[in-house]
């Protein structure tokens, strides 16, 4: 799903059952949510090349820069550095 951009490199591998999605759904507040059940902060999410995102994961707005791996179960909600398995991204939230 995108509000606004998801762009995938080239050579991604992507597991079973891994959400990518550049919004947030809704606001997080009870007043927010009640003025405008829709609104939610949306972003582009960038998958660079050779990127391994296992299964399960949910990307949420930023970037995974080329060659990084997402652990399996991994909540993405912050740019994942360059050829790395990045700690923060291999659990959950990243």
């Amino acid at each position: 799903m995108a509000a606004d951009r998801v762009t995938i490199g080239d050579r991604v591998l992507v597991g079973g059952n891994v959400s990518i999605v550049d919004f947030d759904f809704h606001l997080q507040t009870p007043e927010g949510r009640a003025e405008n059940i829709n609104a939610g902060a949306a972003a582009p999410i960038v998958i660079a090349d050779d990127v391994f995102v296992r299964r399960d994961a949910l990307v949420m707005k930023g970037s995974i820069v080329e060659g990084a791996v997402v652990g399996a179960g991994s909540v993405v909600t912050q740019d994942v550095p360059p050829r790395t398995a990045k700690r923060c991204a291999l659990s959950s939230p990243a």
